[in-house]
């Protein structure tokens, strides 16, 4: 009984260590600079244009994440290869802007923009 505990634990184990080998590293995604984001202020439809960057720890592979806490609405959009990206959401003065990036299946922390600061 003893001898077939060990083995299972042995096996588990293997697997375990198995599944977390992989021959990259992860690196975090960096979260945005604050400092680099702009809003507008809101069109007559409603709308602000947000954009970030330039920015070089970014480039083409990574998309820029936006979203209003204050209405749940959502906006994404691809970054460029100097790290810079633009994008437009619905959004009123003193709404709260969340912006994250993604790259890969990884997001980066977030950080917040109010709408007119």
């Amino acid at each position: 009984m003893v001898r077939q505990l060990i083995c299972i634990s042995v096996g588990l184990l293997a697997i375990a260590l198995l599944g977390s080998c992989n021959s990259s590293p992860t690196v975090p995604v960096p979260p945005p600079q604050a400092t680099l984001i702009q809003t507008s202020v809101p069109d007559a439809d409603g709308y602000v244009t947000v954009s970030g960057g330039p920015d070089e720890r970014y480039g083409l592979d990574d998309v820029a994440l936006v979203f209003n806490d204050n209405t749940g609405v959502g906006a994404m959009t691809d970054v460029e290869a100097d790290g810079g990206w633009e994008t437009r959401i619905a959004a009123q003065l003193n709404h709260i802007l969340v912006i994250q990036i993604k790259r890969d299946n990884q997001i980066s922390d977030s950080v917040e923009k109010t709408v007119g600061e």
